[in-house]
């Protein structure tokens, strides 16, 4: 078992430890990040629910990087190399762009209700 295997787990683990700990010390990274792409967030009279939103997003992201670290650690315990290579290489890609792709149309329905 190669070392370099583990990036994985090691980078989805920092990943959460991030996103979890800005739940406990806000704003949440997903808050922060929303501030960065649109300043107009600052002035904005729906400002808590936008925090509340994202707070929610972060938890979803949490979620997904604890998964994402367990089943990269299992390929890398238990799987040979074509299942390791093929779900940390490809599949652990794909689940992110779903991710990001269903939670910019929820995020678009709510910016949608906000108005």
């Amino acid at each position: 078992m190669s070392a370099f295997k583990l990036y994985p787990v090691i980078i989805n683990a920092i990943m959460l430890f991030l996103f979890g700990a800005s739940l406990f010390k806000p704003p949440t990274t997903v808050f922060k990040i929303a501030l960065l792409s649109d300043s107009s967030i600052r002035n904005s009279v729906h400002i808590a629910a936008i925090e509340n939103y994202c707070r929610n997003v972060t938890k979803v992201w949490c979620i997904f990087f604890a998964l994402n670290a367990s089943i990269s650690l299992i390929t890398f315990l238990y799987a040979p190399n074509w299942i390791w290579i093929l779900y940390n290489g490809f599949i652990a890609y794909i689940l992110m762009a779903i991710l990001f792709a269903v939670e910019w149309f929820v995020r678009k329905k709510v910016q949608k209700g906000l108005k």
